[in-house]
């Protein structure tokens, strides 16, 4: 999923009218305040939601363009991007994802798919990597079952579809009906998040003027409160990071990633996050052959103090010595480093506690105090994808052999 957004909010509804769209555009206004420097877009599925009308910079919008030729997200107001028309093409879970890559954003991306059951939201729904569903207040989670489905047919965790509780249609929703709504949802292991979307004259009195139905001046109303609570909340979860099971699930459900990558651990050991963004270094023992990714800006953390920390920069493999004398002692590593005059090495020690762990038990399958005579060669780092690329595999084996045949000496 090459150029996958970094994070999908996805927000769709049970039933007309719950307010939808007025949330997706007040959250993005709300997380971006809660976070300046974080990209944000936002996109509609829903046509009667056009962003342009919130966010554009100008008083007249783009118009006359298919969807299809204006693929790119522009500049608004609030430093929020944009989608300057609504979605409207129809396209499986599969083929959304895709599209979604081919916007190449690097950000948090809300998306208002509207009403649940229709084939563009359900699509969105198989995307997201948190759900926020509104529901009515006297609504039943049992209406949630298709959209759980769906949910978990894109390989997302239930812990990440959060239910809204919208009193838009339905003023007299009694206390008892909303308390009897969040005991049915937690015995479902359903999340409700705390409060309501209410109907509140300030805030249509608000929505009526210049500016929309963007909230942020209605600092004495329940939906400030409840959107500023909201984007906290929505924020902890975009810093936690997109699911590393769910995002890994759809690259082999969308057939992006190729056949050789399932003898690949592709979630970095040292955060725990899919390695395929960014600089990465393919890693792998020998002689088991196990094979790894992990992160540059992981591993240049590890190496630190070691005095080898340039290596990252020389474009050059470095290898990882284990198991010399330390069967049931104390772990100590050696990293070879290879330079234009030879090669560098630097003694490790390491502790059951340290990040070297977790990098050693994936790369050999045992723990430090654990190892046998073993190298671990980490290759130079490669952008993204590019470190599963046949041709990288060639310049691997190269690789490989020439530092089994400079180092048999030393190693000897």
């Amino acid at each position: 999923m090459t150029g996958a957004p970094s994070f999908v909010i996805v927000l769709t509804a049970t039933a007309p009218g719950l307010g939808c769209s007025t949330l997706t555009a007040n959250l993005g206004v709300y997380l971006r305040a809660l976070a300046e420097d974080m990209p944000l877009g936002v996109i509609s599925l829903d046509a009667a939601f056009d962003p342009a009308g919130f966010f554009s910079l100008t008083s007249i919008t783009q118009g006359g363009d298919s969807v299809a030729e204006t693929e790119s997200l522009h500049w608004g107001q609030f430093g929020l991007h944009y989608l300057a028309q609504a979605v409207t093409a129809e396209r499986d879970a599969a083929q959304f994802r895709r599209w979604l890559g081919r916007l190449n954003y690097d950000g948090v991306l809300l998306i208002d798919a509207g009403q649940a059951d229709s084939h563009r939201a359900q699509a969105a729904i198989q995307a997201a990597d948190l759900l926020l569903v509104a529901l009515p207040g006297a609504g039943n989670p049992r209406q949630l079952m298709g959209v759980r489905q769906t949910f978990r047919a894109g390989g997302a965790n239930e812990k990440f579809l959060w239910l809204l509780p919208s009193l838009l249609q339905d003023v007299q929703c009694s206390v008892e009906a909303l308390n009897g709504l969040r005991f049915a949802a937690g015995e479902r292991g359903l999340q409700v998040v705390p409060g309501e979307f209410l109907s509140e004259a300030a805030v249509a009195a608000i929505a009526a003027q210049v500016g929309g139905s963007i909230l942020t001046r209605a600092r004495e109303s329940c939906a400030h409160e409840l959107l500023f609570n909201l984007a906290r909340q929505l924020l902890d979860a975009v810093q936690a990071g997109p699911d590393p099971a769910c995002r890994l699930q759809r690259l082999w459900q969308d057939a992006l990633l190729p056949r050789p990558a399932r003898r690949v651990a592709l979630r970095c050991p040292l955060c725990d996050q899919l390695a395929l963004t960014g600089a990465v270094h393919y890693v792998e023992s020998l002689p088991q052959r196990r094979r790894l990714l992990i992160h540059a800006c992981c591993l240049k953390l590890l190496i630190v103090g070691t005095g080898l920390e340039s290596f990252q920069q020389t474009h050059q493999p470095a290898v990882l010595e284990l198991g010399r004398d330390t069967l049931g002692e104390a772990a100590e590593l050696k990293l070879w480093v290879k330079t234009c005059v030879g090669y560098e090495v630097a003694t490790i020690e390491a502790d059951d506690e340290s990040g070297w762990q977790p990098l050693v038990k994936l790369a050999t399958g045992k723990t430090l105090r654990e190892q046998f005579p073993t190298l671990v060669v980490i290759y130079p780092a490669k952008e993204g994808m590019q470190v599963l690329a046949a041709s990288w595999a060639a310049e691997r084996a190269k690789l490989r052999h020439q530092i089994r045949m400079e180092l048999a000496a030393d190693l000897a």
